[in-house]
């Protein structure tokens, strides 16, 4: 009866003894890693350790095997949380690699894409090079032949000119041929005239 008495009391005690510090915590920010969780497992850790303490001296075994068990969840929980940070800080690592892994296949991508530009822009390049080419070629063509058919042009009027100015000597050649005979005809009249009224005037004188 009277260890059963110890036992409420002293679990009363340390009920008591924590209540300040765990109205204190819940002034803290709560959640998984925030310091609320913190001060409340420090605050079970330093329980658990009274109650083994006080439960050894008193004599008491159910007292320190509840020490005994808080404890061991405590050192779980610490566990658990330790296990959970190194989880977030490797899900972090693998989210800054795969971070970095994507800027770096958007980077390749881009540059790929860049080079396939590039690429398009030099074989268009060289296509309108070719089509400038045989544009260029076409036209040096086409000048040729206008310019062989200018010089034909300008041969078949330089003949034509030739055959007018010809014909044009031929007929002066045969104007003045005709001025000349008649002209000759025109002295020859003249002359016949001339002896008919002489041959006249000696008749009447004689």
């Amino acid at each position: 009866m009277a260890g059963r008495l110890r036992h409420r009391l002293a679990t009363t005690w340390l009920d008591v003894a924590r209540m300040p510090a765990d109205v204190a915590s819940l002034a803290l920010p709560n959640g998984e890693d925030g310091p609320r969780a913190k001060v409340r497992l420090l605050v079970d850790k330093t329980d658990a350790a009274a109650r083994t303490v006080l439960g050894g001296l008193l004599r008491d075994e159910e007292l320190r095997a509840d020490g005994l068990r808080r404890r061991v969840a405590a050192d779980e929980r610490t566990e658990a949380i330790r296990l959970r940070g190194a989880a977030d800080a490797t899900k972090a690592e693998a989210d800054r690699r795969r971070q970095k892994a994507q800027k770096a296949a958007a980077k390749h991508k881009d540059k790929a894409k860049e080079a396939a530009v590039e690429a398009i822009e030099a074989v268009a390049e060289q296509a309108d090079q070719g089509k400038a080419r045989v544009e260029a070629r076409a036209t040096a063509k086409e000048r040729l032949v206008e310019d062989e058919r200018h010089q034909s042009l300008e041969r078949t009027e330089r003949d034509a000119k030739r055959d007018r100015l010809e014909a044009v000597e031929d007929r002066a050649e045969a104007l003045d041929a005709e001025a000349d005979a008649l002209t000759a005809a025109q002295e020859a009249d003249r002359l016949a005239d001339a002896a008919a009224a002489a041959k006249a005037e000696r008749k009447q004188t004689g």
